[in-house]
Order: structure tokens, then C-alpha cells, then sequence
């Protein structure tokens, strides 16, 4: 941690891992970023974890991790092994002894155990998360798939980059973070022979274009809702409460689940308000559990127009400027 981080002022015992098998690893990696994955700042982040020790909350190292989050987290970890590489901008401020300490301290020291050699990846001055995700992979030529853990905040060059068209990102939603519908996600990209695996050892200059996968328009349409509800001041609770579904049921709707019926998209689209038409475009099967194919051809309008409509976003939060043009299904 800081290096003060050992102060015998702290009183909370080093959880122990228990665990002596240090080699039983998958063969996939996971990019680890905390803020808006696991740590919500709700009620703490590092904000508060950085400050003096006689400054810091007596429960910071029990209430510092959204437990939602870390409940997934460790259901990733426990099933796949994967070495972990983190990518927070914490590493600004710690060195693996602390994160360790860290994660000892706060229930994830199997976090500990499956830190990679090359632990981290940390951003240069004026690098985008994507450049650093990028140079870790071309020096540390891992040999199996892997997944990246990130917000839509500071995951920059993330959104629509060739890591999100090989389906192995997960950018999660700002003071929401790592849910239950994201596992199956994370399943598919630590999968053997998956889209990551294959693309792992060659990865393609970044901006060099092409089409976005289906999985990336509908996370584009999905946080287009998202933000539509925003401007009505509508929340996922009074939406699933007049659909009569569950509240993670919208909140993966605006994550652009694909496991989530193309009949609930409409539903919640239709609940803002929003008719969604034009031509059509060939989706994935797992979008015909319900609804029937004209539901679907309504579904494929909206993301045919999603890659011909431009759209500006109005989020002046500093956002990477590549990710600052989305097409707006509505206009």
C-alpha cells in the first residue's frame, strides 16, 4: 500500500487465503479496474483509502468494496482462475505489497493468489486505458483468452476498440457496477478458443475502424436508453415497477445484454416513449426469446440506424473524445 500502509494503528486481522494451490490457474487473463467495477465510491473509495491513517472511516475496509460486485467478482474468479492484471488508476498511488495488503484486508485475497507476474498495466501519461491494455498484451504474449473489467468512464478507447468487437469487454455502468447478467458475458470471452483467444496475439491497430459487432450496438442502444431515462428523470426502479419486471432485468437492458429478450428492450423503449423502426439487420439468435420476428425487425432497425445516425452525446464529463459520437435511434 502507501508506505504507511502497516501502521499498528490498524486493527482488522489479514484475512487468510488458505488456499495452497498456487499454480491452479486457468488459462485466462482478466484486466482488473475498481472504480465503478467494484468500488462505487459508496459510501468510500480511494479517496478516503489514501488519506492519513488517523483521517481514515473506522469501517473503510469493511464497507469500501460495493459487496454486490465483489459477490461476482469471486463467482469469475472461483470459476475460471484467471491471472489477474490490474488496471486502476490506484497503481498511481500503490505497489503490489499494498494491493495485497489491501485485498487481504477487504475479503479478495483470491485476488492475491491469482496476481499475474506482470501484475499490472498502468496508463502513461496521455495514454488511453485501451494503449495500456494493448502494450501489456504485445510485451506478455499470453497464450489463452481474456476479459477486461472496466467502467464507461475511465475504461478510455475501450468502447468500440477491437477488444469490444472480440466480445472480451465488460464496461460496467457508473455507480452500478459488476452485475450477475455480466457472468455469462464473461463466460463467452474466457471460453477456450473464444473471439479473445484468437485475436490475443495479433491485436489490430487501434482506430483502424470496421464494423461493430452486434454485441457493440446493443450496448450502444442500451446506454442510449440508459440516458433517455436519465433526461426523463426516470429511474430503473419506476420502470421495472410499470413493466412489471425485475430491476436488474432493466438494468441489463441498458447494459446491452444480449441474453435479456429483444420483447423487455422493446418494452422499456416503449415506456420512454421511444418508437423504435427501419430496415432490417441479422441478429444473434439469443435475441428471438421472445417477441416473435417482428419485435426482432423493429430491434434490428434500431441498430441499423445506430451505425448511421450521428448523435452527440450530451456528457461534457471528459470523456475520452473517441467515444464522444453515438447515433441516436430517434431521430
Amino acid at each position: 500500500m502507501t508506505q504507511d500502509s502497516r501502521s499498528p494503528d490498524e486493527e482488522r486481522p489479514l484475512e487468510q487465503s488458505g488456499n495452497s494451490r498456487s499454480n491452479d490457474f486457468g488459462p485466462g487473463v482478466l484486466f482488473l479496474d475498481f472504480d465503478d467495477v467494484f468500488c462505487l465510491n459508496k459510501p468510500y473509495g480511494g479517496y478516503d483509502l489514501f488519506q492519513n491513517f488517523d483521517e481514515r472511516p473506522p469501517d473503510l475496509y469493511d464497507r469500501l468494496w460495493h459487496q454486490p460486485a465483489v459477490a461476482v467478482l469471486l463467482a469469475i474468479l472461483q470459476e475460471h482462475k484467471p491471472r489477474v492484471v490490474l488496471t486502476t488508476s490506484w497503481l498511481r498511488m500503490m505497489e503490489r505489497d499494498g494491493f495485497e495488503d489491501l485485498f487481504r484486508r477487504t475479503g479478495l485475497s483470491e485476488v492475491c493468489r491469482l496476481l499475474h507476474d506482470a501484475w499490472c498495466a498502468p496508463a502513461k501519461p496521455g495514454e488511453r486505458r485501451l494503449d495500456a491494455i494493448e502494450s501489456w498484451l504485445k510485451f506478455n504474449k499470453p497464450e489463452g483468452p481474456f476479459v477486461v473489467l472496466d467502467d464507461e468512464h475511465s475504461g478510455t478507447g475501450l468502447e468500440g476498440s477491437w477488444l469490444d468487437e472480440a466480445g472480451c469487454l465488460v464496461l460496467c455502468v457508473p455507480g452500478i457496477g459488476l452485475q450477475p447478467f455480466h457472468l455469462e458475458h464473461v463466460r463467452r470471452a474466457l471460453r477456450p478458443g473464444s473471439g479473445a483467444d484468437k485475436d490475443i496475439k495479433a491485436p489490430p491497430i487501434a482506430g483502424s475502424g470496421g464494423n461493430s459487432s452486434h454485441e457493440v450496438q446493443a450496448a450502444r442502444l442500451g446506454r442510449w436508453l440508459r440516458e433517455q431515462a436519465e433526461r426523463q428523470s426516470r429511474t430503473t426502479c419506476e420502470i421495472s415497477s410499470s413493466l412489471g419486471v425485475s430491476e436488474a432485468s432493466v438494468l441489463a437492458v441498458f447494459s446491452g445484454d444480449l441474453n435479456q429478450s429483444t420483447g423487455l428492450l422493446i418494452a422499456v423503449a416503449n415506456e420512454l416513449g421511444i418508437q423504435i423502426t427501419l430496415a432490417p439487420l441479422q441478429l444473434p439468435e439469443s435475441w428471438l426469446y421472445s417477441g416473435g420476428p417482428k419485435v426482432v425487425t423493429r430491434v434490428e432497425a434500431a441498430l441499423q440506424r445506430l451505425r448511421d445516425t450521428p448523435y452527440k452525446r450530451e456528457d461534457s464529463s471528459g470523456a475520452d473524445s473517441d467515444s464522444e459520437w453515438w447515433p441516436d435511434p430517434s431521430e
